[in-house]
């Protein structure tokens, strides 16, 4: 797996599932729209942004835009969040 980069597009998750997706663009200009957790990346993203608003519910305002890298696995769901180098 090698670290990818990016910009975040939006992330949307249910608590009801437990399954989200974080869409990204790529510096190429593809999109990327990731499977993952949805808590444990609401929670990372939040770490990252302090993106959580009312009812712990992602404020995509917050992280549309922002630059991060990323991990996904051999079938494509996440795996890893960070700051770009």
């Amino acid at each position: 797996m090698d670290w990818q980069e990016g910009t975040i597009l939006s992330f949307t998750g249910s608590w009801g599932s437990g399954t989200a997706q974080l869409t990204i663009k790529k510096p190429d200009g593809t999109i990327d729209m990731i499977l993952c957790d949805n808590a444990p990346t609401g929670r990372s993203l939040d770490a990252m942004f302090d993106c959580i608003g009312p009812e712990h519910c992602i404020d995509n305002s917050k992280i549309k835009g922002q630059e991060i890298r990323y991990l996904v696995d051999e079938i494509g769901l996440l795996t890893q969040l960070a700051f770009p180098e």
